[in-house]
């Protein structure tokens, strides 16, 4: 077993196969497991593990050290963008667009998406560019944060959604555009 020999593997089947060997080799593989099992212990139980690792995500760990990272290197683009820069979302209109439009001959089916909070998004930007001409680059910042902390949470409670993560994928995406084009 520790060479992956096949020549080795072959013998093991074939003694295996001897009266008396399966018992033989079960034994002998119930020993080598135990063998490794008590090299690698920690002494720590799988939910002080858990803890530890939940701990370390969340209080000052990677979540937070990434969170602070980011919001730095954000706010040094949007200091580059001209203050009440208003555009038109067009990635992230796209994105909901989609998101939001039944397939056909499933419209039953597929008439709402997944996550409600993607209806909500779509109906709230929408009404932003319909009464403003577009919407402000700080806005969209904002919105952006705000998708991203709803993921967040997700991520650590361990529900997922793929459309929140495609919005914040074309949110950021129509910031980079902007940001590029206003010379950021």
């Amino acid at each position: 077993q520790a060479t992956d020999s096949a020549f080795m593997h072959g013998i093991e089947n074939l003694l295996s196969k001897y009266p008396g060997g399966a018992e033989i080799m079960q034994k002998f593989a119930k020993t080598q497991q135990a063998k490794f099992g008590a090299a690698n212990q920690t002494g720590v139980t799988a939910e002080k593990a858990g803890r530890t690792i939940e701990q370390g995500i969340k209080e000052g760990g990677f979540i937070e050290r990434t969170r602070d990272t980011w919001k730095r290197l954000d706010q040094e683009v949007a200091a580059k963008v001209p203050v009440g820069l208003t555009f038109n979302p067009v990635n992230s209109t796209a994105t909901l667009d989609r998101l939001t439009t039944p397939v056909k001959g499933a419209e039953a089916s597929t008439a709402q998406p997944l996550d409600p909070r993607i209806l909500k998004y779509k109906k709230d930007i929408a009404t932003d560019v319909a009464n403003n001409g577009g919407i402000s680059f700080e806005g969209l910042r904002v919105i952006r944060s705000r998708v991203g902390a709803e993921m967040e949470e997700a991520l650590v409670a361990g529900a997922k959604s793929g459309e929140m993560k495609e919005l914040y994928r074309a949110l950021s995406k129509d910031l980079e555009n902007t940001a590029s084009q206003a010379g950021a």
